[in-house]
């Protein structure tokens, strides 16, 4: 009984590493643009026989590579001219997709469907709000710009001074 608890442990957490190693997790900041990488480092077929489906949390079709094209006509409404992937890098394995304008509610996993290789990559994408300029503060410029008039009228006053004293 203990024998079997114990091997049924070890491939919990075996599942788990596996799990985590598969996922990677992308940050945003909200309203700009995000990179989602597919890179994929086997064999590729000919472009005929691509097929990439990108998917968000396993249900919206966020954009479609079909036979070596991109295929958006099934497109969820939520993604419609939001992504773009890049054709020319098809053929060393990079089927990223940028994803513009992002928001809050694009928050969550996507995957990367590799039909051709029966492979699946995940990424965790964690949108952030931007972060505000500082405002500076009233006279700070004007501090360090009242400073070097000091010294520049202090110089001034010494060679005011100093060529008196020679005349």
């Amino acid at each position: 009984m203990s024998r079997r608890c114990l091997i049924t442990c070890l491939l919990v957490l075996l599942i788990n590493e596996v799990t985590l190693a598969l996922e990677e997790t992308v940050e945003a900041v909200e309203g700009r643009n995000v990179l989602l990488p597919c890179l994929y480092s086997g064999d590729i077929p000919k472009s005929k026989e691509v097929d990439v489906a990108w998917r968000y949390n396993d249900d919206k079709n966020v954009h479609d590579i079909i036979e070596g094209n991109v295929y958006v006509d099934n497109q969820d409404p939520v993604f419609k001219n939001r992504t773009e992937s890049f054709p020319d890098a098809y053929g060393k394995g990079n089927f990223s997709i940028r994803l513009s304008r992002v928001s809050g509610s694009d928050n969550g996993t996507y995957s990367c469907l590799l039909t051709f290789a029966s492979d699946t990559l995940y990424i965790k994408l964690h949108v952030k709000a931007p972060q505000p300029t500082p405002e500076p503060t009233p006279g700070s410029k004007n501090k360090s710009m009242e400073s070097r008039s000091v010294q520049i009228l202090l110089i001034f006053t010494s060679l005011l001074g100093y060529s008196l004293v020679l005349f």
